[in-house]
Parts: C-alpha cells; structure tokens; sequence
C-alpha cells in the first residue's frame, strides 16, 4: 500500500492528476441527480450545489496543477502539437465548447479549466502581438488584484444572496448568470484594489524588506 501511494516522479505524480480531473465531473453528474435528476436548470441550486462546494469545482486548480507539472518536468517530451499554442489553444476551446455543449451542468467548469488552461499555456510560450499586448503596463493593475478577486468574490456572492439576487431570474438563466458575472466581476475588483492599498501592497512591501535584510 505505502508503494502505491509513493509518487517518486513527477510522471507519476501526473497520471494521478489526470485521474483527480475526473473526479469533479463524476461528482456533479451524481450531486445533480440527486438534486432534481437532470429534470431542469435552476440557477439557485447551481450556486448552492455545484458552483460552492469544493468537491464539485476543482477542475481548475487541477488543470493548473498538470501546467505546473508538466513545466517543473525536465524529462516531458513536448509533444509536436504542444509545440504549436495557437494550434492548441484552438483544439482545447473546440474541445471545450464541445463538453459544454453536452450537458453545462457536469461539464462546464471543466470546459472552463481546459480553455484557461490552455489559455495560459499559450500565453506563457507565444511572443506575439497578442502576448505583447497583454504584457502591457495597463494591465498591471488587474494583475495585482486578482487573488484579491478570487478571495472576495465568494463574499460578494454571500452579500448578493442576501438581497435575494439569486431567488429572481431576469430574462431567462443564460443572460441572468452573466449578468451575475459582471456584477460578481465589478464589486470584487473594487473592494480587491481597497484591500490590495490597504493590506497586499505593504505586505508584499515588508516581504521584500525582510529578504534584503
């Protein structure tokens, strides 16, 4: 047992985050039959079921996990499509779309990992116009308060279920959720660069002082 559980490569290591990208899928399709048994979309259950839970909404961090991986690897073997990230880039978003396509309850955040992923995949081995562009200085900012926006939104989406946003649906499901989106989007980015002022900034200021000491 102690053998099995051994991971002595980063290979190794690898097969196993393949395996965990699965499991969110496998524990959705199960969460949301339960729920309703795939009888209809609702938007509350989504949040409460599926989007807020971890064992339902890692795929993300797995994808971003298997980029770390295969990056600290010095032995992986490019593959000659990896080589091409445009190329990949469009595979992956076709792959995605495809996924969402079947069923957007199971699927969605794992389409959503697997363009991300390859997303930033294309953007950290591509210098082109594109890349360049988003190297640029107005760009800083966003940056900077971004692990602020991942912190706080989970608050915000306490503050807008309290007011009751998610018992009322505007239009029809598709449009209210980005609506959702971009209201999540605009107070998390502004309550991020308050907190980012007040206590990233000189905390990442005191870091610094202490490893030049």
């Amino acid at each position: 047992m102690t053998k099995f559980f051994k991971i002595d490569s980063l290979k190794k290591f690898r097969y196993i985050l393949i395996a965990l990208f699965l499991v969110p899928m496998i524990t959705r399709f199960f969460t949301w039959q339960s729920i309703n048994g795939f009888t209809g979309f609702d938007v509350n259950q989504m949040m409460n079921y599926i989007y807020r839970p971890f064992h339902t909404h890692f795929d993300e961090l797995i994808v971003g996990l298997m980029l770390s991986n295969i990056r600290a690897d010095k032995t992986f073997i490019i593959p000659k499509l990896l080589k091409m990230p445009v190329a990949l880039l469009t595979i992956i978003s076709l792959i995605a779309i495809g996924l969402r396509s079947i069923d957007k309850v199971i699927f969605t955040y794992s389409a959503l990992g697997l363009f991300f992923g390859g997303f930033v995949y294309y953007l950290i081995n591509s210098n082109d116009y594109f890349t360049n562009f988003l190297s640029n200085k107005i760009f800083y900012w966003s940056a900077r308060v971004s692990y602020g926006v991942y912190i706080i939104h989970h608050v915000v989406v306490w503050m807008l279920e309290d007011l009751g946003w998610f018992k009322q649906v505007f239009i029809n499901n598709e449009v209210h959720l980005l609506t959702t989106f971009f209201l999540l989007f605009g107070i998390s980015s502004f309550l991020s660069s308050i907190t980012y002022i007040i206590i990233e900034h000189p905390a990442l200021e005191l870091r610094s002082k202490i490893l030049r000491a």
